[in-house]
């Protein structure tokens, strides 16, 4: 019971706004295509192309770039946002609940899909959307090895009292967080890498291309050693 508690709760999660994200969906309409968010944030490269007809855009709290609070009004996020988008009509929103009148219930559980096998997902999908793949004992190396071969590596989760299957499961499924007997969600940023690696990690994130370049820092040191009294023919031999 514990990891189904953990498994759904960290599905939901995903989409919390705590982690400089927002809940987005992108409508194919005969009319056009509908943008819709439920928080103010969002990550750049996700919305820089996406370019739909109508944009319905969430306005509340203080909103979230590329992970990190914006430095500047909620006005000035708006505007850059819709700057990326290059919406034809924009509708501004709001989530919190302390409105009469105007504030919605949203039902936001997960939504439970069987799937085959993990190569039914092409790409990375977040809650509330919960994938499930029965397999028998003999089985989970093939599909571990499967699931690791998409090139996806932002959050691994093991439900086990075994430590030794935990680490196996560790060891065929790289991840930028491996959680154990816990949910998946919480990541701390700056402390943990929640970028993930692979197709997960991109940029100056942990586990991108260019991650290195935020650990390292380039400096010279040169000495005349002659000013000491040293020779330097000595350094020759």
């Amino acid at each position: 019971q514990a990891a189904v508690d953990h498994i759904l709760a960290s599905d939901t999660g995903h989409s919390e706004r705590g982690d400089g994200g927002a809940l987005v969906f992108l409508f194919d309409l005969p009319d056009g295509r509908l943008f819709y968010q439920d928080t103010s944030g969002h990550w750049s490269g996700v919305l820089r192309d996406l370019r739909p007809d109508v944009a319905i855009l969430g306005a509340a709290g203080r909103g979230n770039v590329d992970g990190e609070p914006i430095q500047g009004s909620l006005a000035q996020f708006v505007a850059r946002q819709v700057d990326l988008l290059r919406p034809r009509q924009v509708v501004l929103g709001h989530h919190d609940d302390w409105l009469p009148g105007f504030s919605v219930p949203t039902d936001t559980g997960p939504i439970l899909a069987e799937i085959e096998r993990p190569s039914f997902l092409e790409k990375e999908v977040f809650g509330p959307v919960l994938h499930v793949i029965r397999y028998g004992p003999g089985e989970l190396e093939g599909l571990a090895r499967e699931l690791a071969g998409l090139r996806y590596g932002l959050t691994l989760g093991v439900h086990s009292r075994i430590e030794a299957f935990a680490e196996g499961v560790r060891a065929l499924v790289p991840a930028g967080n491996a959680y154990v007997n816990r949910t998946m969600i919480g990541a701390v940023v700056g402390v943990q890498p929640f970028g993930g690696e692979g197709l997960s990690g991109t940029g100056p994130k942990a586990g991108g291309p260019n991650a290195l370049s935020r650990y390292s820092v380039e400096r010279a040191l040169s000495v005349n050693i002659a000013a000491q009294g040293g020779d330097p023919a000595l350094l020759n031999l």
